[in-house]
């Protein structure tokens, strides 16, 4: 339940950049996301698969794993693997609405 739920308010997130600026906008964070996770990916297992991180994109911050944000965040180079250490309820992704 919580999953479909972070799920939907990331949905949301995507689905108010309806304005072409704001889609701008969201890609490069999004970007920016992705390129530092991809950074960590095999080389960091701590910080790529629990190490939470905050993000703000449209005045929405989310905060979370490189693992969580992987699952949720299209075009992500996913570490496939890497965190089997790891268990999954160190998963996390949480959005703070404005």
């Amino acid at each position: 339940m919580k999953k479909i739920l972070i799920a939907l308010l990331i949905g949301v997130v995507l689905v108010s950049g309806c304005v072409q600026n704001q889609a701008d906008t969201e890609g490069s964070a999004f970007s920016d996301i992705i390129t530092e996770c991809d950074s960590l990916c095999d080389v960091d297992a701590d910080a790529y698969c629990v190490q939470e991180r905050t993000f703000t994109i449209n005045d929405i911050e989310i905060t979370g794993t490189c693992r969580g944000l992987s699952k949720q965040i299209q075009n992500f180079n996913k570490c496939r693997e890497f965190c089997k250490e790891f268990e999954r309820s160190e998963t996390t992704i949480s959005v703070k609405l404005p």
